[in-house]
């Protein structure tokens, strides 16, 4: 569908098209997650459980990963760490250091993983096709759970481990497709693009809604995307009708 992708250059302005990885095979880009260095991207690609790493400097294949089921959605929780999700609601970490898996789980009620973000205080929210939003808080594992497996992809533990969400919100009530912390991981922003302003900020210290905004006047329109600046000052929101717009 899409097998290339574009990287933008906000000091020149410039725009380069990238359809050829070296050592990757030609599959659709379109999903994927990039590192808080901004050094790696993951391409989650095709329907056999698949994660590509790829250089954002060269442009090449680093290592690949293997979940089972389809890879739905990815979120790096530091440049050494990979947590992904499935179409089955399994949620993988991986070290991406010796490449290994190094534990597995299930998002507690969730058929079906659809988005993930990790905050800088280790807070993790994991969205599903129902719309709620699971919050958990990131527990260290033992690299002891995992193995390798033969030809070169890395075998997952056998030891599911469990872990109760801190919150389920429950304010969406399709898709929840994209969920955004700001920089200190006090505020969540999480979107649906199936419904008509779908969107909600949720305050992380304590686990509510804010219900000042977004107001019935705000011009969100089916949102898509969102994203804080780094000092978290500003959010940008980008919907199917007009494109970006910010907001204090």
């Amino acid at each position: 569908r899409r097998p290339f992708y574009y990287k933008f250059n906000v000091e020149t302005g410039s725009i380069m098209r990238v359809s050829n990885i070296s050592g990757m095979e030609k599959l659709s880009l379109e999903n994927f997650a990039v590192s808080r260095d901004a050094q790696s991207i993951a391409f989650l690609s095709g329907r056999t459980g698949d994660i590509t790493l790829v250089s954002s400097r060269t442009d090449a294949k680093i290592a690949s990963l293997k979940v089972d089921h389809r890879c739905t959605c990815a979120s790096f929780i530091s440049e050494y760490e990979l947590m992904a999700g499935t179409s089955k609601g399994a949620v993988y970490r991986w070290d991406l250091r010796t490449r290994r898996c190094i534990d597995r789980s299930f998002d507690e009620g969730n058929l079906h993983a659809t988005a993930m973000a990790v905050s800088s205080k280790g807070m993790q929210a994991i969205g599903s096709a129902s719309g709620v939003v699971n919050l958990y808080q990131a527990q260290a594992h033992s690299s002891k759970l995992a193995s390798m497996a033969s030809g070169g992809h890395l075998a997952v533990p056998e030891r599911v481990s469990s872990q109760k969400p801190l919150k389920a919100l429950m304010n969406l009530t399709t898709k929840s497709d994209n969920l955004e912390f700001n920089c200190d991981g006090s505020i969540l922003a999480m979107s649906s693009s199936m419904k008509r302003d779908s969107l909600r900020l949720v305050h992380i210290p304590t686990r509510t809604v804010f219900s000042n905004w977004p107001t019935s006047k705000t011009p969100l329109h089916y949102v898509h995307s969102c994203s804080f600046s780094p000092g978290s000052g500003f959010l940008a929101v980008g919907n199917a009708r007009q494109g970006p717009f910010s907001q204090c």
